[in-house]
């Protein structure tokens, strides 16, 4: 619960520190907590606001049961086939060569 936030607080104290060294980022972007960190950054929202959202999505992240990830390597007919049978969403313009679903529950 409070790994997503440290990482956020040590990626905003970085951030800063290059800042006041004077190395601005020409463009942010980020993934997970990071999106909120280059949100943050970039003025998008405050300090205050992205740390309440990182440390809120925590909390509803280890509230959800308990869950599998499975990657399986596949050629890119193979995906688009896995995806109409298992009705996963598929996004076309995927690049990587695995197909990726979750689940949860018993039989996990």
């Amino acid at each position: 619960e409070y790994l997503q936030a440290s990482v956020f607080v040590i990626g905003y104290a970085t951030a800063m520190f290059w800042m006041k060294c004077g190395v601005y980022p020409s463009a942010l972007i980020g993934h997970s907590t990071g999106e909120y960190l280059a949100a943050c950054l970039s003025g998008v929202i405050s300090l205050e606001d992205a740390l309440f959202l990182v440390v809120k999505r925590a909390q509803i992240i280890s509230a959800l049961p308990e869950g599998a990830m499975l990657a399986i390597p596949m050629k890119e007919q193979a995906k688009y086939t896995a995806a109409t049978i298992l009705s996963l969403y598929y996004r076309s313009n995927c690049e990587d060569v695995y197909c990726i679903t979750t689940a949860t529950g018993q039989n996990s």
